[in-house]
């Protein structure tokens, strides 16, 4: 288990799960590498990762290359507080306007741009944010992910429209916003190590449960409480990658195939 180098979003959104890792009450030898998903798309992607959560769409992009773990996805069925479209128009306005997209998250900007073109039929300009914060001020509208969403404010931005909701309204699905993801190549050479890493988080997240109020004070201290409160804020979260959720993500898939932003995908295949 000391080879096995397991990815953790470093946000509080993924503390509910990892929080026995976390707080040493579930062992674990190998290492955990905090990193936002953008960062750790691209470390799965590239083999310094073997496990990882990860932007949900980079499945579909690199399916070829991975196993989804059974257990564990991030969701929301509407709200979620954490992925914000924050603008200085009502979203009818936005057509030809410049919106920024973060960095930090390939889902959330494939989730808006299939929203804008198949339920708003609005083609803003898009150009990527130098930064996960909002810097520019040049720009009509930000996509905002994580804790940089749930602590923005700035007047000049008065309208926020939460893409979980949006998606809810237009769709009536849940969203799938990360999965985790193991290589193939590392899952076929080291079965034993994947089933004991789902073991550990299976145990961690139980852990969770029972200490709802520890996660909240461990979400504190990697980001000052937000105005919604995290009491709030996980309650809108979900985790358990039921049939449901499998079956929102694959409508995600159709979606987002048919607008470029990823291939074809009709399967999800888990590791076993």
């Amino acid at each position: 288990m000391k080879h096995v180098k397991l990815g953790f979003i470093n946000y509080t959104n993924t503390v509910p799960v990892y929080y026995g890792l976390l707080t040493g009450r579930v062992k674990f030898e190998g290492h955990i590498i905090k990193e936002i998903p953008g960062k750790l798309n691209r470390m799965l992607q590239g083999g310094e990762l073997h496990i990882s959560p990860v932007s949900s769409i980079e499945y579909a992009r690199y399916q070829k290359d991975y196993y989804l773990l059974n257990n564990f996805c991030i969701n929301s069925t509407g709200y979620v507080k954490s992925v914000l479209l924050v603008s200085k128009y009502p979203i009818e306005e936005l057509n030809d306007k410049i919106i920024g997209l973060t960095p930090a998250s390939e889902t959330s900007r494939a989730l808006l741009k299939i929203l804008f073109s198949d339920y708003y039929n609005i083609k803003p300009v898009y150009t990527d944010l130098k930064k996960t914060t909002l810097t520019e001020e040049l720009v009509a509208g930000a996509l905002l992910i994580g804790d940089d969403a749930l602590n923005f404010a700035n007047s000049d931005y008065p309208y926020s429209f939460d893409l979980g909701d949006l998606w809810k309204k237009n769709t009536d699905m849940p969203v799938v916003f990360a999965v985790w993801a193991v290589r193939k190549n590392f899952a076929d050479k080291y079965p034993q190590s994947v089933r004991e890493v789902e073991k550990l988080l299976s145990e961690s997240y139980e852990y969770g449960l029972h200490n709802k109020e520890g996660i909240i004070e461990f979400a504190k201290s990697i980001c000052p409480e937000p105005e919604c409160t995290y009491k709030d804020y996980f309650r809108h979260l979900g985790y358990n990658f039921t049939e449901e959720k499998r079956k929102a993500l694959l409508f995600f898939y159709e979606k987002a195939s048919k607008l470029g932003l990823c291939e074809v995908c009709n399967k999800l295949e888990f590791f076993m």
